[in-house]
């Protein structure tokens, strides 16, 4: 049984709507935080973008906060659901499983450097994912420098990996 790269726009949709949960949890923390450590919050308005201006401006540690726990989310998540069972929860109800690139499971290691690369690749302006664009397998960068591949279907007991 071969296993199939899997596609980049399955992979680029599973990726963003994995980022929908990682998102409520770092809200969760900050709000948890504003909880613990009330202050000075300007006055609610109609405007979104003006109050969340304001917000910046009057308590810069929030937004400090809010970065620091989207990334703490992000990697935790990443690396806790790779490890265990191959994926992002998203990932594997669209059918694509982490391996390594002669085919097997990854290890809690790899996929903690692989979280962090990951997250590392795509805010450096998006390079990771636009790696995948100019790779002949559409491998991101992050999945290269880690020796991972994202394949479809099932993961058989010894594999090779199919090249499109």
């Amino acid at each position: 049984m071969e296993l199939r790269v899997a596609t980049l726009t399955r992979r680029l949709a599973a990726g963003l709507l994995d980022l929908v949960p990682v998102a409520a949890l770092a809200a969760g923390v900050v709000l948890w935080w504003l909880q613990r450590h009330p202050g000075y919050l300007p006055p609610r308005y109609w405007n979104g973008l003006d109050y969340l201006v304001d917000l910046v401006n009057t308590r810069p540690e929030l937004s400090v906060l809010a970065v620091v726990s989207f990334a703490v989310c992000y990697v935790s998540w990443e690396t806790v659901w790779t490890a265990c069972i191959g994926a992002a929860p998203v990932a594997r109800v669209l059918g694509i499983r982490i391996v390594s690139t002669p085919g097997r499971r990854i290890g809690f290691v790899r996929a903690l450097v692989r979280a962090i690369l990951s997250l590392l690749l795509a805010v450096a302006a998006g390079i990771g994912p636009a790696w995948a664009l100019i790779s002949g397998r559409r491998r991101m960068l992050h999945d290269i420098l880690c020796g991972c591949l994202a394949a479809e279907g099932p993961l058989p007991a010894s594999s090779r990996i199919e090249e499109e």
